[in-house]
């Protein structure tokens, strides 16, 4: 281990990638020295201890720290180390070591720092590794790069004074602290503990004058959300938390008054309290982070199935684009669904057929809101279907829709995509969240499928369910369209038929629709379903028999097909717009895509859709296809472009974007149009 320690101290001070266990005269790539250049024996020292100490370097070398250069035979003998964490972590080890030895620690750190003072950026993770193994450079280090000590390294070794002035020297840093981004926060985690509690009353109570003051508190809070709980400071920090700070400090105040709360009782009164006061109009929430974060830890335990729905027509009334993929979203996209136990979906579907919220609040009407519930509702029907009576059947069946006139417009039918695909060539709606949503739909359909008496009294139900304003087509248009078009039974004309039968004095309106199906069926070759049979039921009941049209009643049903196709045309024209807009953007940076030089809005709008929508679950090629319209030749120019990101010299690298100041992600990026300019944007 010393051995490679030492190999890895060599190649990060000189910047070689690697080393060769070749001898010198064979070695031809100068980037992968031979050992004996490397580390070549100190004057004097007697052959046979140079030769030893060669053989156990080479012996480091074909050790599991080092592996074969990336895209070489393992003949070339080109070595590295495994993952450069490793070979910064042996070689600050190794080098405190020396230190311990007798070697000047400020000998070692002046090789490591810039004439500034600063530690050198390719020597950060060394510098933070040496800080954590060696306590006479540590000091040094703490004031000459903070960030780099915790981010890199690990602080758990340090003693209370070092931590706390650890704590210190990243207040100085001020807005550089945005640079740890909020989930990197948890790498200083160990400073918010009970030796610095006195520490972080003070900065937590001091006034914040300037805009820099903020980045420190933000960062204090970042730590103060994965710390040990300290009683002390939950006043404090609740006093942020109402006070007029910028947004992303409120937030962090909430996520650390979570965590300060130890007692569960009086956390769950406090954030009861914080909740009340969102959807009371007393404490801002413009992007719902706030609501979403309380929920997400009273539900179900204290906000039960049956009272969460509530808390989202509380929720701001028109989320914008940059809204759609924070807390909220996620809390009622996923982590409802998630913390909602098998037992207790049944009362959440009950609950949603109840109370109908509005599920365009979730996602600007983007149809995730509607996609979560198609998810529920196949769950529940899973957990308790077998035990449902055709009037909670139904009930739950419609349950997405907060009004029937809405469940037409977000309706995902095979109807509605069939006419879609007619008009643009692809389904209306071809994010993952419509995938997701027909994923969910199909589920929900074959159910109905695999239960047909359960299917034959949900479409009993919901015929006979709407009042006379409703015309007989009306009513069965609509319940079809809540059975999600599931495939008939495959008795269905002969039960029609019976129906019929059952019906024929009291609602012949509807045993005439009945016994039309029936004879359908008949038509289409069901099987037991004879002629004879429909003869029968004529004779027996005449009222059966069509009654011709009238001229007034030709009419309404013209216009009421009319209504109904203007319908579908609206909803067909909004997505075609929207489509158009993405596709007509995407085309527009076609050869810079195939040039590896797309504008980075675009990467950044395609990053977003395929993580937070399409949750990488299909093949890239066939997500983009499903994007974007099928063009084989705009699916291949922006796969080309969104691999070659790692090769570009223009965008942040691994290590750049994990220092980006997302101090909440993902809410906290900014729209696509205000971080990167569109072509359709008037900013520049």
């Amino acid at each position: 281990m010393q051995a490679a320690g030492r190999i890895c101290t060599l190649l990060l001070l000189s910047g070689a990638p690697g080393a060769s266990s070749l001898p010198t005269s064979e070695e031809s790539d100068a980037r992968y020295p031979a050992i004996e250049r490397l580390d070549p024996a100190q004057p004097g020292t007697a052959t046979s201890e140079a030769k030893a100490m060669i053989r156990v370097q080479r012996l480091a070398l074909s050790s599991r720290l080092f592996a074969v250069q990336n895209g070489r035979s393992s003949a070339s003998q080109h070595l590295e180390p495994v993952h450069r964490h490793i070979a910064e972590f042996l070689a600050g080890r190794y080098l405190a070591q020396q230190i311990e030895n007798g070697l000047p620690a400020a000998r070692v750190v002046a090789l490591i720092t810039a004439r500034d003072g600063g530690v050198v950026t390719p020597h950060r993770g060394l510098s933070a590794w040496l800080a954590a193994h060696s306590k006479p450079a540590r000091r040094k280090l703490i004031n000459r790069d903070p960030i780099g000590v915790g981010l890199y390294g690990d602080i758990v070794g340090f003693s209370s004074e070092e931590r706390k002035s650890l704590l210190q020297a990243l207040i100085r840093e001020e807005r550089r602290l945005d640079d740890i981004g909020y989930r990197n926060a948890a790498a200083f985690a160990h400073l918010a503990a009970p030796p610095l509690e006195t520490e972080f009353r003070d900065l937590l109570t001091a006034p914040a004058p300037s805009e820099d003051d903020w980045f420190a508190l933000k960062f204090v809070l970042g730590l103060l959300s994965r710390g040990t709980p300290m009683a002390t400071l939950i006043e404090p920090i609740q006093a942020v938390l109402y006070g007029k700070g910028p947004e992303e400090v409120i937030w962090a105040a909430l996520d650390a008054l979570v965590r300060q709360c130890a007692d569960p009782e009086a956390r769950v009164g406090r954030l009861k309290q914080v909740l009340a006061n969102v959807q009371g109009g007393n404490l801002p929430d413009r992007h719902n982070e706030l609501a979403a974060t309380v929920l997400e830890h009273l539900y179900p335990e204290a906000i039960p199935p049956s009272e969460i729905w509530e808390h989202l027509d509380r929720s701001q009334l028109q989320p914008t684009s940059e809204d759609l993929t924070g807390r909220h979203y996620y809390f009622w996209t996923r982590t409802l669904d998630e913390k909602t136990p098998d037992k207790d979906v049944p009362l959440l579907l009950d609950a949603l057929a109840t109370q109908r919220p509005d599920l365009a609040l979730v996602d600007g009407g983007w149809g995730d809101g509607r996609a979560a519930a198609e998810r529920l509702l196949a769950r529940a029907l899973a957990v308790e279907g077998d035990k449902l009576t055709p009037q909670r059947l139904y009930t739950w069946l419609n349950a997405p829709a907060r009004t029937d006139v809405g469940f037409f417009e977000l309706k995902q039918s095979h109807v509605v995509s069939k006419a879609a695909s007619q008009v643009f060539g692809s389904p209306p709606c071809t994010g993952g969240e419509a995938r997701e949503a027909r994923d969910s739909a199909s589920r929900v359909r074959t159910w109905l499928e695999a239960h047909p008496d359960a299917y034959k009294a949900a479409l009993l139900e919901g015929i006979c369910r709407y009042t006379d304003e409703w015309n007989l087509h009306d009513k069965v248009a609509l319940a079809k369209e809540y059975l999600r078009h599931a495939e008939q039974p495959f008795d269905y004309g002969l039960w029609c038929l019976e129906q019929a039968k059952a019906v024929a004095d009291a609602q012949p309106e509807l045993a005439r629709w009945l016994y039309a199906e029936a004879l359908q069926r008949s038509e289409q070759g069901e099987e037991g379903l004879s002629r004879r049979l429909l003869d029968e039921a004529t004779q027996q009941h005449p009222s059966l028999r069509p009654v011709p049209p009238v001229p007034e009643a030709v009419g309404e049903l013209r216009e009421r097909s009319r209504r109904g196709e203007a319908i579908d045309t609206s909803y067909l024209e909004r997505r075609r717009r929207r489509e158009q807009e993405w596709l007509d953007n995407v085309r527009s940076e076609a050869t810079a895509l195939e040039q590896n030089r797309g504008a980075p809005w675009l990467l950044f709008d395609l990053g977003q859709r395929w993580f937070q929508r399409s949750r990488s679950q299909v093949p890239l090629l066939d997500w983009l296809g499903e994007e974007l319209g099928g063009e084989r030749d705009l699916v291949e120019a922006t796969a080309s472009g969104l691999r070659g990101v790692i090769d570009r010299d223009d965008v942040p690298d691994a290590d750049e974007i994990l220092r980006l100041p997302t101090f909440r992600c993902p809410s906290s990026f900014p729209s696509t149009s205000e971080r990167w300019p569109t072509p359709n944007s008037s900013k520049r």
